[in-house]
């Protein structure tokens, strides 16, 4: 027996208004020139404050001044070397699903567009534009699921440091004497 799928105006439609939208926001993302350092920076941002473009933007900040060079010395894990997640070193900026993506992580569609947040944050960030969220630049930031971080964080506080972002997962710091 032959099964008919019956498809409504309605249905039709829609269908017809996603087919559109996807192949608008690939042309998009196709039409987006995102330089090495740029996607570097969106490596560390998702190595080190994951999805969040509250973190990121701190991040951004803090290490904008920085050449390609001198980012993958200071963080070699997130950048340019073997990141604690290998996928993290695959994001592409065009949006393809990471040949590692793990499936713990869900469906890459679900992040897809994350990423696309991410890299945009980057480059509005690489101005060296102050985000709303930090005071100054911070010269460093601590993870709340580091070992040992609250210690590191009294250190730098009672050497003349003071936390400088706020709304951020991470404790974004500058050190005394600035």
């Amino acid at each position: 027996m032959k099964q008919t799928t019956i498809l409504t105006p309605t249905l039709r439609c829609v269908l017809a208004f996603t087919a559109a939208f996807l192949a608008t926001l690939t042309a998009v993302r196709a039409q987006e020139n995102y330089d090495a350092r740029e996607v570097a920076l969106g490596h560390l941002c998702v190595h080190e404050g994951g999805w969040r473009v509250s973190d990121c933007a701190a991040i951004v900040y803090s290490r904008s001044p920085f050449s390609l060079a001198s980012l993958r010395r200071m963080h070699p894990r997130a950048i340019g070397g073997r990141p604690r997640e290998a996928w993290i070193g695959e994001l592409s900026p065009d949006g393809t699903e990471p040949a590692s993506w793990p499936e713990s992580n869900g469906l890459w569609s679900n992040y897809d567009d994350r990423w696309a947040q991410i890299l945009q944050t980057v480059r509005r960030g690489i101005s060296g534009r102050r985000p709303s969220t930090c005071s100054e630049r911070p010269d460093t930031w601590e993870g709340p699921t580091v070992p040992g971080v609250a210690a590191r964080i009294a250190n730098v506080i009672a050497n003349g440091g003071r936390v400088v972002c706020t709304g951020t997962v991470n404790t974004f710091l500058v050190y005394g004497g600035r």
